[in-house]
């Protein structure tokens, strides 16, 4: 869930399909680029969604199957307005689990980009690779007004998913010119860039045995104490977005030796994972 500063509210933004989704995020302003609507309207969240889950896809809602966990559309949208990545970028996320953010970024960044994940269980990587080598481009979008009838959804304190059902009748969000524009520019060089994903621990990675990134994604709750742990895999003037103690923080590398952090919301978000024998202590406690 992610509770924006000015509204202590989860927003709902669920869809009838993917292109109803995306347009929600922009109707209910969560969208606000037009790199980050192209990405959405490119990216289909049902093929990264296990199969059991399939149906709650387009819904504004976690999905969580096994070990597979997917942040709300939502999270995922309103973090990558804060990320502002460019074209080229070098980007790292940490807990990058069924590949739908790393994909998502990949559209942005392009094929000149580097787009890596590291991810601690071996079987959720196995899933993100599988979906990684059939992941199809969208480009398949209305043209008009009247080409697509949906319904608006809007904010609300329900934590019940209902697929956007309860929203009210009204006119349809459609992509903007930029967006299809980019959309265009992303279809012309025929792939985004594509994910590599990695099994192993970020509390085991070392800077000084790594590149560093322009920007990095961590998609699960870490302590405080980790912004600037994770901060020196940044280049400098890069950042990173991430749930440090239930505060969503953008933190930017200033220099070599100093940081600057901004809050961007509260949220809550199941914790980084030490170890795999910390998950199997709190599954026997389950």
């Amino acid at each position: 869930l992610f509770f924006p500063p000015s509204k202590m509210c989860a927003w709902r933004c669920s869809g009838r399909n993917n292109f109803d989704l995306a347009m929600q995020l922009k109707g209910n302003g969560i969208i606000k680029s037009p790199e980050v609507e192209a990405a959405f309207l490119a990216t289909d969240r049902k093929h990264f969604c296990p199969k059991e889950m399939a149906k709650f896809a387009y819904d504004d809602r976690p999905i969580r199957h096994g070990h597979v966990h997917m942040s709300a559309p939502h999270m995922y949208a309103s973090s990558l307005e804060s990320l502002d990545l460019r074209e080229g970028d070098k980007f790292l996320c940490v807990g990058s689990g069924s590949g739908y953010f790393c994909t998502l970024v990949g559209n942005i960044i392009g094929p000149t980009g580097i787009n890596h994940g590291i991810e601690i269980f071996k079987d959720v990587v196995d899933f993100a690779n599988e979906k990684r080598l059939s992941y199809k481009f969208i480009y398949d979008l209305p043209e008009t007004d009247n080409s697509y009838s949906g319904k608006k959804s809007s904010p609300s304190n329900d934590s019940s998913s209902n697929g956007g059902e309860d929203g009210k009748e009204g006119r349809q969000e459609l992509p903007s010119e930029n967006a299809r524009k980019i959309l265009k520019h992303i279809a012309r060089r025929q792939h985004p860039c594509v994910p590599q994903y990695i099994t192993g621990n970020c509390f085991d990675l070392q800077p000084q045995h790594n590149i560093r990134y322009d920007r990095i994604y961590v998609a699960a709750g870490a302590p405080n104490s980790m912004c600037e742990r994770l901060g020196e895999f940044l280049e400098i003037g890069g950042c990173l977005v991430g749930p440090f103690d239930d505060t969503l923080l953008k933190v930017t590398r200033r220099s070599s030796d100093s940081f600057s952090k901004e809050v961007k919301g509260h949220v809550r978000f199941a914790p980084l994972l030490k170890s795999l024998e910390e998950k199997e202590e709190e599954e026997e406690e389950e």
